[in-house]
Order: structure tokens, then sequence, then C-alpha cells
């Protein structure tokens, strides 16, 4: 796996160079990549997840040395997610939510949208039921197929 990893050794240097600004750290922080990923031996490993890695672990060096980082460079972390990234995430909650009941889907949509207050005035349910149905139709959630390989992915 680190051999098919390292194939692409340039690219994860320019991702770091992207993260701490700093070519020493940025070969610092690829070698901490590798080994972290030896170590959680994921399944699949894309761009999104290295530079994912990458990011965690350039801010746990931070609060190791307990620095302090700009504003602007951590917009400059959450802004490399890429459109296609977001896209795939939302792909997968959406099959995800296909495998509910429609009346689980509804509860999640309106109870996370609004507060449960506007939507016990919008709807003229209760709002200790409105988060009894939401908490049992995110259990619900938590136990589909789509979530189930999302956190084996993640693991």
């Amino acid at each position: 796996m680190l051999e098919e990893l390292s194939k692409n050794h340039q690219e994860w240097l320019k991702m770091a160079m992207s993260i701490c600004k700093n070519k020493s750290d940025a070969n610092d922080l690829v070698q901490d990549m590798y080994l972290k990923i030896h170590k959680t031996q994921p399944k699949q490993i894309n761009k999104w997840y290295v530079y994912r890695t990458l990011s965690s672990i350039y801010i746990d060096n931070i609060r190791k040395r307990k620095e302090t980082i700009s504003i602007e460079q951590l917009f400059n972390l959450e802004d490399k997610q890429t459109d296609k990234d977001i896209l795939e995430f939302r792909k997968m909650i959406t099959t995800a939510l296909e495998e509910l009941q429609l009346f689980d889907c509804e509860i999640l949509l309106h109870t996370h949208e609004k507060s449960l207050r506007k939507t016990e005035d919008e709807l003229g349910i209760h709002f200790t039921k409105l988060h009894y149905w939401k908490r049992n139709a995110m259990k619900k959630l938590q136990n589909t197929k789509t979530i189930i390989e999302l956190k084996k992915y993640f693991k």
C-alpha cells in the first residue's frame, strides 16, 4: 500500500506545502502522513483522504507546540476541499436518505433546516415529539448500508 501511495510523493509534497508553507515542515508532514496511513490501514486512499490526513496532522502538531495559526491559514486548509468532493459526499448522504422511510426523511429535513421550536410552530407538532422522531431517524440513518460503508472507509 505504501509503495502505491509513494508514487504520488511529489503531489503529496505540494499539498503539504500548500498547508504549512514551509518545505522542511512539508517533508515532515508527508513522512508523518505515510506513518499514519500505514498505522490505520484504510481500505481505500484518495487525494481527499490524503489531504485531510495531512491537514489533521498539521493542526495536531500546532496544538502540541501550543502555537497559534492565523485565520487566513485556517481558511486555506478548508478551501482545498473541491466541489467534486462535496458532490460525492452529498451523493452518499442522498443515497443513505433513500434507504429511510419518507417520514424519517421529512423529519430530518424539517428539523435540520430550522430549530425544533420553529418547526413546532410550522407543523403544529410539539417539539418533544419532533426531537424524539429526529433522534430515532438519526439512529436509522446511522444504520443504513451507505453510512456503515462510509464509516468503514474512514476507520
